[in-house]
């Protein structure tokens, strides 16, 4: 491009004797349009530069890495460039941007010298920063600034002299300010402080003895409760434990620190004692029965349906009128569903009479099982039960099978069959399926009887 001279002769004189003569250019259309797109390139390196080459990265070291690549490119880039771009306005200030871009990467470099010489330096005052403002950790505090100023004076003069360096020493000096200033709370509030500990310690200890009575009053502030009623028996075993805890909700426990939010929480549920417990009562006097009718109407379905009974629930249902009395005892809190009870029962003595039409010995059975297996029958449940045997057999379209262990080696056979049973005050009896077992005892072959599994799910009534 060539140089044109606008300055007057005279004028341009006058400079050089003031001695402050500086080539000036003069710059036509066409040489704005080149230095203009020369601007918007050189601004797109640093805006790169600024927005992801020099951006702090996972480490220093990485930072540095980058950045230091990116700038070497755009000092290049500058140095290509003429005087008269270098001189033109607006190239003055991305100089500028540049310039402050080289003086990060001297930071940065700064920084991972430093960082090199003060690795331990700098953990200490980590750990200063934890420790100086938790109250409690004082003494942990002045530990780490021990290290950290004994690090201190082995470093080079160069390394205290720095800007960093520097900072970090008056970031010392503020948490050791800090640290002292929480040490003379903790000693002015030392007594507060004891009697905060005992206040959550005495809180602890009433939550842990009466932590089934919250959840109980909890649930009866959400209005729900639970499908049982053994949680109930809590409010009299535990009576003295909860005026303790009332009490002192409105004493000792305004004094705690710790657990505000647990202890306001609980406080306001012991508060409302009464209004919650009636809610939960209500709730499981309700769920109790209701899961009992549905449960019980499950089983007169099944007996119906299939003529088999779970042996438990059939002596429940033959005491029918004793449990609902029982009942009624244990939920004066609810309006009982006497209707539904007396139906359910209703339900079960027509189930029984489809249950005796499908269930007959003859039916099931039809050849005897050996003497040898009376014992075992008439032991164990049967006794407890006080059930008399009264015969047993083999199931009908049923054979021996043989049982081996992972080897091959024969243990014993078995064989599908019923106990048909009297218990004592009953008029039917009870049939129940059982497994019998011969343990094979080798050339001589199989023992004559050895146990028996009965499954008191599928007992069946059978009329006499």
């Amino acid at each position: 491009m060539s140089k044109v001279f606008s300055i007057p002769v005279k004028a341009l004189l006058l400079i050089i004797m003031s001695g402050t003569f500086q080539a000036a250019y003069a710059c036509d259309a066409k040489c704005e349009k080149k230095v203009a797109k020369k601007v918007a390139s050189y601004e797109k390196a640093i805006v790169k530069i600024e927005t992801k080459d020099c951006k702090d990265k996972s480490s220093l070291k990485t930072t540095e890495k980058f950045c230091s690549k990116a700038l070497k490119s755009l000092d290049k880039r500058y140095d290509r460039y003429k005087d008269f771009v270098k001189q033109h306005n607006n190239i003055a200030p991305l100089r500028n941007r540049h310039d402050q871009l080289n003086e990060k990467l001297a930071g940065i470099r700064e920084q991972i010298e430093i960082k090199e010489v003060t690795n331990t330096f700098d953990q200490a005052l980590y750990n200063m920063a934890i420790n100086c403002t938790t109250k409690g950790e004082q003494n942990y505090c002045l530990k780490r600034a021990d290290v950290a100023l004994s690090e201190y004076e082995n470093f080079p003069s160069e390394i205290k002299d720095s800007k960093t360096v520097k900072n970090k020493m008056k970031e010392i000096k503020q948490l050791l300010a800090k640290n002292k200033e929480l040490e003379n709370e903790a000693k002015g509030d030392k007594k507060k402080f004891k009697a905060s500990i005992a206040a959550s310690e005495l809180y602890t200890d009433l939550h842990r003895k009466t932590y089934k009575v919250i959840e109980m009053l909890r649930k009866g502030k959400n209005n729900t409760g639970d499908t049982s009623l053994s949680q109930l028996g809590n409010i009299q075993k535990l009576s003295n434990e909860i005026d303790e805890f009332k009490k002192n909700c409105e004493g000792s426990f305004k004094l705690s620190k710790s657990k505000v939010k647990e202890i306001k929480d609980e406080c306001e549920l012991m508060g409302n004692f009464d209004k919650y417990l009636t809610r939960y009562k209500t709730n499981t006097g309700k769920l109790y029965l209701d899961g009992f009718i549905n449960s019980r109407s499950k089983t007169v379905s099944r007996l119906k349906g299939t003529g088999k009974i779970y042996s438990g629930l059939y002596s429940d249902f033959l005491n029918f009128e004793n449990d609902k009395k029982q009942m009624i005892q244990e939920t004066p809190f609810v309006d009982f569903p006497t209707k539904q009870f007396d139906d359910l029962h209703d339900a079960f003595e027509d189930a029984l009479e489809v249950a005796f039409k499908k269930n007959d010995w003859d039916d099931f059975v039809d050849e005897e099982m050996h003497d040898g297996f009376e014992p075992s029958a008439e032991k164990g449940y049967a006794q407890r039960e006080n059930l008399k045997l009264i015969k047993g057999g083999y199931a009908k379209k049923s054979d021996w099978g043989v049982y081996k262990n992972g080897l091959g080696i024969i243990i014993n056979k078995y064989r599908s069959g019923y106990l048909l049973f009297k218990k004592s005050g009953e008029s039917n009896y009870r049939m129940y399926p059982v497994t019998f077992h011969r343990d094979y005892e080798g050339a001589t072959g199989y023992a004559d009887a050895s146990s028996l599994k009965i499954n008191y799910q599928d007992m069946m009534p059978v009329e006499d």
